[in-house]
């Protein structure tokens, strides 16, 4: 898939996001699916991220002249997923009352929605997009489980309450992104500090032995050793930007090995296709992030091989039938606009 094709698909996907997921009166996304509508009229947190996550990478291709009125609807929006006066700064995993009923507090969203805040101010220069991203990363950082009544103390658990929980590589690594990009932003060596920490965390303790990250450790020290797309990408990401901010040569070593053992175990295409998309995007985001600073072509080759199949995928409404327990074609169809958007020059950004 060439520069051109890329892009062009790219764009019909998110005309059809707008058209069939976009609810004008909110700027949140809904018309979920059979059984999904009846449980709740918008989308839960994650899906909303991903798709703001693509649409900060289809403004940073297209110039974020053309989308800024649609970005400035994006950065009011996701206020609909907090508590009002909330100490605590963090975003429900469901929209709250009166649009829904609010829900669980992710520390994964959480962070996800971080990273999405600084790519929307790169593009934008909005200064409350950045105040935001560190409240964000404050609350992920209260996930923190300290203390020797768990083997390997200390990792972010999944979400708040859950005591003590799993602490899973998807609330670890993308919180080690979020304060390694913060601190290259603006130089606050508590984010260094907090970054290499849960990275140094991470590393040690969801690495397994054939040099990919696991999903998740439990309080006895059990790791679940399923391999998942997104869990590599993060902690790609994370080195790259560790790399960055310390000029430290293993953080960079760390990511290209798990770069080539990532790529040799997805080559043929056929695991990437079992994937959600939207963990698949994540992953081939932070894999051509690290191929701006150590480039191998048989990275973007995967990423264009993965476009084809999604745009292969797509329905007669234009979007990507959802897949996995959350069924969200909003998810899957962002993917497509996300990937799409990288391959016809938009910028990676962890």
């Amino acid at each position: 898939m060439d520069e051109a094709a890329a892009g062009a698909a790219a764009r019909r996907c998110w005309e059809a996001i707008d058209a069939r997921r976009l609810d004008p009166a909110t700027a949140l996304f809904g018309e979920r699916e059979g059984r999904l509508r009846r449980r709740r009229r918008y989308e839960h947190l994650w899906p909303f991220g991903g798709a703001w996550s693509a649409l900060c990478a289809l403004a940073s291709l297209d110039g974020a002249g053309a989308w800024a009125a649609r970005l400035d609807r994006q950065l009011e929006a996701v206020e609909r997923y907090r508590l009002p006066d909330d100490p605590h700064g963090g975003l429900s995993s469901g929209a709250v009352p009166p649009l829904g009923r609010g829900g669980d507090r992710y520390f994964d969203d959480n962070a996800w929605i971080g990273l999405v805040l600084l790519r929307h101010a790169r593009i934008t220069t909005a200064p409350a997009a950045s105040a935001k991203a560190v409240e964000l990363l404050a609350f992920c950082a209260r996930g923190w489980l300290a203390g020797d009544h768990v083997a390997r103390p200390g990792g972010i658990r999944w979400k708040e309450g859950l005591a003590p929980g799993s602490r899973n590589t998807c609330s670890n690594a993308p919180v080690a992104e979020l304060a390694g990009a913060l601190y290259l932003q603006g130089g606050d060596p508590a984010h260094l500090e907090l970054a290499q920490r849960v990275y140094a965390w991470t590393h040690g303790a969801l690495r397994t032995v054939h040099g990919l990250y696991g999903d998740r450790i439990a309080t006895d020290g059990t790791v679940t050793s399923s391999v998942l797309s997104y869990n590599q990408g993060t902690m790609i990401g994370a080195g790259v930007l560790l790399h960055q901010a310390t000029g430290e040569g293993h953080y960079l070593d760390d990511a290209v090995r798990t770069a080539d053992a990532s790529v040799a175990r997805y080559v043929d295409g056929t695991a990437l296709q079992r994937e959600p998309p939207a963990f698949v995007a994540i992953y081939l985001r932070n894999l051509l992030l690290l191929d701006t600073v150590a480039p191998d072509p048989t990275r973007r080759d995967l990423a264009a091989a993965y476009a084809s199949h999604l745009v292969r995928a797509r329905g007669g409404d234009g979007l990507v039938p959802g897949t996995g327990d959350d069924g969200s074609t909003l998810l899957s169809s962002a993917a497509l606009v996300e990937v799409c958007s990288l391959l016809a020059g938009a910028p990676p950004l962890a």
